[in-house]
């Protein structure tokens, strides 16, 4: 996985934790999402406009146009 982060030609990418992150971390509209780490990808794609890639029925079902994009 580290060596995908670091491949030029793969768009992914890491990102630090940071307080605005962790303050959307806290949005009772977050709050259906039961597992931390599911809560924290979201506020982290949210904070960062970028879409989700994900089969979680519930990010799904979070997805607002022009908000929070879920892919696949």
């Amino acid at each position: 996985m580290w060596a995908a982060t670091r491949a030029a030609d793969l768009n992914i990418r890491q990102v630090a934790i940071t307080d605005r992150i962790v303050e959307r971390f806290g949005d009772p509209a977050l709050a259906v999402l039961r597992d931390p780490w599911d809560r924290l990808i979201v506020a982290t794609a949210l904070e960062l406009g970028v879409p989700l890639v994900t089969a979680d029925g519930v990010m799904h079902r979070m997805a607002r146009p022009g908000v929070l994009a879920v892919v696949w």
